[in-house]
């Protein structure tokens, strides 16, 4: 049973479909493309936000989903250079074990749109300036 099921984990905030179907570009300059073949079916991974107020079941900034490893197979046959493995944003896993462990051995890699920290550089374009006590008596006596 183990061995038919793949796990996948995501980094991605909104998750992200896989699809074997395969498209074929007829016109670049109009943006005109063509499916070929059937369609060979799709699995949506799950993403890591979480709405407000419900618990995060993230591992390490990972949430894993089951994939079928004859589609995972497949796709990977496909899609090896895809840039959805190389920066991390899927990894695979054989079981929850090894899920958990890649999770913590990637913690560290930012996601799609990673969460801001503070004296993040990301943050001086916002204008913001940390609040401290001084701001807030300032605030008080105004």
């Amino acid at each position: 049973m183990a061995t038919d099921t793949v796990m996948v984990g995501c980094k991605m905030p909104t998750g992200v479909v896989l699809n074997l179907t395969r498209y074929e570009i007829l016109s670049k300059e109009h943006g005109l493309v063509q499916r070929v073949g059937e369609e060979d079916g799709s699995v949506s991974l799950k993403g890591n936000a979480v709405k407000f107020g419900q618990a995060d079941i993230s591992i390490n900034g990972y949430v894993f989903t089951k994939v079928p490893k004859a589609f995972w197979d497949e796709w990977l046959a496909r899609n090896a250079s895809s840039s959805l493995l190389k920066d991390g944003y899927i990894k695979p896993a054989a079981t929850v074990d090894a899920a958990q462990r890649i999770a913590r051995e990637h913690e560290k890699e930012r996601g799609q749109f990673p969460r801001l920290e503070e004296n993040d550089p990301r943050t001086r374009s916002l204008g913001v300036k940390k609040f401290d006590a001084k701001d807030e008596g300032a605030a008080r006596a105004a």
